[in-house]
Formats: structure tokens, C-alpha cells, sequence
């Protein structure tokens, strides 16, 4: 089996398992996801809960608070890089990072952002994240990166 490299954006998690075979002679993969982006854990588990708040008065958002998430039966596929504000409740371009989250992580969480799964807005910050590794390393990426779609 030859290397097999794979990048993900926003995927939902369709494993039972987080990690995948480790192929003979490598590859790598990489499951990228914005925080918020509800399709990242998506599943009928984790949609009634979701459903639950949004659908919930904002009076009696605090009554949900403490919610218990159901146990995810599919797990999303490691690793999981999150695209994610620094500081919480202010979200600066400035403050934008990639953090490598454990699958356990996320399933603490309840993503209901619906425009953080655009395939817009993960290319404005992959694309921002790109640039700016380019210039903390002092590489000439000429000001822009070539996105390649397969759609």
C-alpha cells in the first residue's frame, strides 16, 4: 500500500473508532474542524440535545447549562485540529489558532454555530493560519496560497 495523505474539513464522524489503521509505509491525516461547526459531531444522539437549545427561550438558556451530552457512538478521526478564538466571546482575526483536541474533548461540547461549517469561512481561516506561519518562518508565500478544490 503506497502513503496515503488526507485532509478533512468539517467532516461529520462516520468511525466507531478515532484512529484509523496505520497504513505499511505512512501517509498522515488530518480531520480539521471549526469550533462551533454543529456537522463536526453530528448524529441523532447529539442533534436531540442540540435541537433542545435551540429551540429553548433565551430566558431559559441557563436551565440547560449543566446538560448532560449523550455518549457519541461515532467518534470523529484523530487528529482533531480545532479552529478556534483565544480569547473567548471576542472573535479577533488576531486571535485565531489551531489546537490538536482529543476526540474525548469535543464530545463535552455542543457545537451550534451553522455558518462555522461554510466551506467559506474554513478557508478564510486555513488560509489565515497559512499566511501567518509563512511569515513567523520568514517564508516567501508570495502574499497568497493556491487553494485546490476537488468539488
Amino acid at each position: 500500500m503506497t502513503d496515503v495523505y488526507c485532509v478533512i474539513f468539517g467532516s461529520p464522524p462516520v468511525s466507531t473508532h478515532s484512529t484509523l489503521p496505520k497504513t505499511a509505509q505512512g501517509g498522515k491525516f488530518y480531520n480539521i474542524m471549526n469550533e462551533g461547526d454543529p456537522v463536526v459531531l453530528a448524529q441523532l444522539d447529539y442533534l436531540v440535545p442540540l435541537k433542545d437549545v435551540w429551540l429553548c427561550p433565551p430566558a431559559e438558556l441557563q436551565q440547560l447549562k449543566d446538560m448532560e451530552l449523550p455518549q457519541l457512538f461515532f467518534k470523529p478521526v484523530e487528529p482533531c485540529l480545532l479552529l478556534r478564538y483565544t480569547q473567548e466571546g471576542i472573535p479577533g482575526e488576531d486571535s485565531l489558532q489551531i489546537c490538536k483536541v482529543e476526540p474525548s474533548d469535543l464530545e463535552k461540547k455542543l457545537f451550534g454555530n451553522i455558518p462555522r461549517h461554510y466551506m467559506d469561512e474554513y478557508r478564510r481561516r486555513v488560509f489565515k493560519l497559512a499566511l501567518e506561519n509563512c511569515q513567523r518562518l520568514n517564508h516567501d508565500c508570495g502574499g497568497r496560497i493556491e487553494w485546490e478544490s476537488t468539488a
